[in-house]
């Protein structure tokens, strides 16, 4: 579909490219006429600087939340070698109880085994 401009509407297309608003002046206030394609152009490169703009500020946040990302990442795997170490240490911890329950153990056979000896020899004396 074509839209042609006629004589009638080319004064309040001026003043609407000019200005920016539906109001139309008249002819001898509103100046030399604008193209069309100037205005357009100059509508274009705006909508083009805030779409660059607005990619600028996607691709910041895009590229902030791969940085929390990677920051997440790394806090989970620090946090996953502590588990693993804590989870060690419990484990030697059981161990050394386990030797030291096992050592008093044989400990207390020792001494009762040394206390029947010494009754009887006691007894036997």
């Amino acid at each position: 579909m074509a839209i042609t401009a006629t004589a009638s509407i080319a004064p309040q297309l001026s003043t609407l490219n000019r200005n920016g608003t539906g109001q139309t002046s008249s002819p001898t206030e509103s100046g030399a006429p604008v193209a069309a394609e100037n205005s357009a152009a100059v509508a274009a490169t705006a909508v083009l600087g805030s779409s660059g703009q607005q990619s600028a500020a996607v691709s910041q946040a895009q590229s902030a939340l791969r940085s929390a990302e990677d920051a997440v990442a790394r806090r989970e795997a620090e946090l996953n070698d502590a588990q693993s170490a804590a989870s060690a240490a419990s484990d030697r911890a059981d161990q050394r109880r386990r030797a030291l329950s096992e050592a008093e153990g044989a400990e207390r056979i020792a001494l009762a085994e040394d206390l029947q000896r010494g009754s009887l020899v006691n007894i036997s004396v």
